[in-house]
Order: structure tokens, then C-alpha cells, then sequence
């Protein structure tokens, strides 16, 4: 069994998050080649500059320039902030470590982030995400937990939360949060993707046939190679 990733853009005033796709066997992220960052320039700290720079990161980071967001987001910190931006500020070098596949890094970030907000949804669920990466799922399922406390409905974090039960085999958990994915947005067809995996390996083929058949229409196109190969 193999969990795939794809990016999704969910948090637009923030940064998306990565869901894992069941697919094969073993872990498989998007790698980028780590480029370091330059050495961070002293800014004018005038609010506006401030916000400006912000912006840029955003723009940065949303273009695939992991290094010149990880510039901006590092400038930003030779300049007093409130508590609210310090954490998105590092909320932001979070995300572009973890696609630069620096991870302890990522890790790093995704704390300080939350030391200076823990109600930030999306640093747990990121955080969450390299650590079950590098296979130290209890304390992702712990950041999912905090996520979704913070946050109901946040159908990511079910979905993440529901693929980790699914590696350690607790596929009843895995089969519940897909659920409550689904029931908080319908239209998620990776939900669907994935439930219908775990009910394949659950033996109940024609439950499964039917997810994935939902997940291709939705636009699941990986989908289709289960129903080629599985629903005859």
C-alpha cells in the first residue's frame, strides 16, 4: 500500500497543505532540490513595507520560488511584529521547507509558529504531515487531533488523520474519518479515493467499487486504474 501526496491551495490567506493519496506501498512526497536561502537584509520596517514584503513571500511561494519566499519571510524577522505575524511569518518558512524537503526545519518552523498562535489549524496539520513522513505517526495523529479540535470540519486534517489509522491498519478509524471528511464536504473526491481503499483491503469490493467510482467523478482520475483493475 502506497501513499501518494498532491498539494492542494485550501488556506489562500495562509499556506495549503499536503494530503496523502493512498496508492501502492510507502511514503512518496513531492521533493524539491534544497536551495538555501540568502542571508536575511535589514528592512525598512514601516507597516506597509512590512505588508508589501508579506505579499511578495505569498506571491513567491505560490509561483514555486521556494528560496526567494524563504528570502522575504526571513527579512520580515529583523523587524519588530505583533504575535499574529510572527506566527504567520513562520507558519510561511514552514511550508517552504517542507517543499524544499527539509523537514527537521519545516518541524522547527511549524513550532515556534504555534508557540506564538497554537490556534493555527494549518501549522498542526503541516506539522503533521512531516512528521508521518518521517514515519513518527503517533505524534502526527496527534497534530491532526489538535487540528480538527480547532477546527470540525477541516476535512484535510480528517483525511490525513484517516490515511495515518490506515498505515498502522486501524481501518475502522481510517473508514470513520473519511466519513466525517465527506460529511464536511462532499465534494472531496480523495475521501472517496481513499475510503474505497480501505474497503478494498476490508474485502468489501463492491463498497469500494462504488467510492471509487464517486472519486472519478469528481475528477479522481487515478480512480480509474482501481475500477479497471478491481470492479470487472
Amino acid at each position: 500500500m502506497q501513499l501518494k501526496s498532491s498539494w492542494l491551495d485550501q488556506f489562500n490567506r495562509l499556506h495549503s497543505s499536503i494530503l496523502w493519496k493512498l496508492a501502492f506501498c510507502g511514503f512518496v512526497l513531492f521533493a524539491s532540490s534544497p536551495v538555501l536561502a540568502k542571508a536575511p537584509t535589514r528592512l525598512n520596517c514601516e507597516p506597509l513595507r512590512i505588508q508589501a514584503i508579506y505579499s511578495d513571500a505569498l506571491e513567491a511561494f505560490i509561483s514555486k520560488r521556494f528560496a526567494a519566499s524563504l528570502d522575504f519571510y526571513k527579512s520580515l524577522l529583523t523587524c519588530p511584529l505583533s504575535r499574529t505575524v510572527s506566527a504567520s511569518v513562520h507558519l510561511g518558512l514552514g511550508r517552504n521547507y517542507q517543499e524544499l524537503s527539509l523537514k527537521e526545519e519545516s518541524i522547527r518552523e511549524y513550532g515556534i509558529a504555534l508557540g506564538y498562535n497554537n490556534s493555527l489549524y494549518q501549522a498542526f496539520t503541516n506539522r503533521g504531515l512531516v512528521l508521518a513522513s518521517l514515519g513518527r505517526l503517533k505524534e502526527a495523529i496527534n497534530d491532526f487531533n489538535s487540528a480538527i479540535t480547532l477546527d470540525p470540519q477541516n476535512y484535510i486534517a480528517l483525511t490525513n488523520r484517516g490515511v495515518a489509522y490506515a498505515t498502522i491498519g486501524k481501518f475502522s478509524l481510517a473508514i470513520r474519518d473519511f466519513d466525517l471528511a465527506l460529511k464536511a464536504n462532499p465534494g472531496f473526491g480523495e475521501a472517496y479515493l481513499n475510503r474505497g481503499i480501505i474497503f478494498e483491503l476490508s474485502g468489501d469490493l463492491p463498497r469500494a467499487c462504488t467510492d471509487w467510482k464517486s472519486a472519478l467523478k469528481l475528477r479522481q482520475f487515478s480512480a480509474k486504474t482501481w475500477i479497471d483493475t478491481q470492479c470487472r
